[in-house]
């Protein structure tokens, strides 16, 4: 957590921080410090309070999605590199995209979804064979099928998760 960030910005919610925070280290604890994606890790941190479904209504009204893109910086790429220019320190532009990664992954894999993928990277398979055992996409239609949602979310077709 870095407490600096919040001295400089006192309004943020330190009890949202500390349980998103507090997220992340019981992901990490769950998996034996494993390797996780960082969609995944951030997605779930932000699903355990209202962050997530907060951040992308601010995305939303922010970025003033047109024609089903993102208009100012993209959708993000899920396994892509940490993009500072583009997305921000730590992708933090991705973080609404992560959310609904997260929301998608749990849709299309049911209500055991984060348990299953835990105990298989527990059991040490990567994520790329994970989402097709558990959502039946491979990464790339994963990516594709994260966006689709995501579109459908950010032009009122679809309610925020």
């Amino acid at each position: 957590m870095d407490l600096g960030t919040y001295l400089e910005h006192p309004q943020e919610d330190i009890q949202k921080m500390l349980h998103h925070e507090m997220a992340h280290v019981i992901l990490n604890d769950a998996v034996s410090g494993k390797m996780v994606p960082r969609w995944f890790h951030e997605g779930l941190a932000q699903s355990v309070t209202s962050e997530g479904h907060q951040t992308v209504q601010k995305a939303f009204a922010y970025w003033k999605w047109s024609d089903g893109r993102l208009s100012e910086v993209g959708l993000c790429d899920l396994n892509g590199a940490i993009d500072e220019f583009a997305h921000g320190p730590d992708n933090g532009y991705c973080y609404p995209e992560y959310y609904l990664a997260v929301q998608r992954f749990r849709q299309l894999g049911g209500p055991k979804a984060l348990l299953l993928a835990i105990d298989d990277i527990n059991a040490g398979r990567s994520f790329n064979e994970i989402l097709p055992a558990v959502t039946g996409l491979d990464a790339a239609t994963f990516q594709a099928d994260v966006e689709r949602y995501a579109n459908e979310i950010f032009n009122n077709r679809r309610p925020i998760p």
